[in-house]
C-alpha cells in the first residue's frame, strides 16, 4: 500500500487552524494534531502554532 503525498501551500495550511482539520508543519513535515485540538485549536495553549511552520519556534524558542 503506498502513502499518497499532500503538499499543502502555506494559504492553505493557514486554513487548517480548528477542528475539523487542525495541523502544524515542523521540518518540512506537516502533522495533523486534530486530535489534539484542545492544545492546539483556537484557545489552546498551542494554539500559536495551528496552521504554521512552527520549525523556526520550536527550534529557537521564540514563540513571537
Amino acid at each position: 500500500m503506498h502513502s499518497q503525498i499532500k503538499i499543502f501551500t502555506k494559504e492553505e495550511l493557514a486554513t487548517k487552524v480548528a477542528p475539523p482539520a487542525v495541523h502544524v508543519a515542523l521540518l518540512g513535515s506537516v502533522y495533523d494534531v486534530t486530535s489534539g485540538a484542545k492544545h492546539y485549536g483556537p484557545g489552546g495553549a498551542y494554539s500559536f502554532f495551528a496552521g504554521k511552520d512552527a520549525t523556526r519556534a520550536f527550534g529557537t524558542g521564540e514563540y513571537e
